[in-house]
């Protein structure tokens, strides 16, 4: 009779022990399979595409559950990392009340990567509150507050 394959077995099997160590040692025992090839088999198991039965691992007394991971990334995160306006409205949004950032230093704050075509999006009017020109030409970013007193004062256009 021929012996089952290590995969095959795990896949089988592997929900019915607690400890990884365990799974490899009753794995090698009924293939006849190396231990190290047990233990790779048990590894891509693991981190299969695959539905594995839930398996609890014991590591330094500290009782671990193995889940499937989510692949990719979420709405928000991918706004966070390439929807320009989204980027500047959100630090925008963070300015604080009498602090002024040139834009340079705004640009550096809002992690904006060398290449993108940003200069249409922060000259956009939506963002026209957080902005000013001083009368020597540089652009200030600060909280709408800020940015409205020193127009009225006359030293931002």
């Amino acid at each position: 009779m021929m012996k089952q394959s290590p995969t095959q077995w795990i896949r089988e099997n592997a929900h019915k022990f607690n400890k990884q160590a365990d799974i490899i040692r009753a794995c090698t025992e009924a293939t006849g399979t190396t231990f190290g090839s047990a233990k790779s088999q048990l590894y891509r198991y693991i981190h299969s595409n695959a539905k594995p039965h839930p398996i609890t691992f014991i590591q330094s007394q500290n009782q671990i559950t193995m889940q499937k991971q989510c692949v990719g990334i979420s709405e928000r995160e991918f706004r966070e990392k390439y929807d320009l306006p989204y980027i500047i409205k959100q630090q925008a949004d963070k300015l604080e009340k009498g602090v002024y950032l040139t834009e340079s230093e705004f640009v550096v704050k809002c992690k904006i990567r060398a290449g993108w075509s940003y200069r249409s999006v922060l000259d956009h009017p939506d963002f026209k509150i957080y902005r000013g020109r001083a009368r020597d030409g540089i652009i200030y970013w600060s909280h709408p507050d800020s940015i409205k007193e020193k127009k009225e004062m006359t030293f931002l256009t």
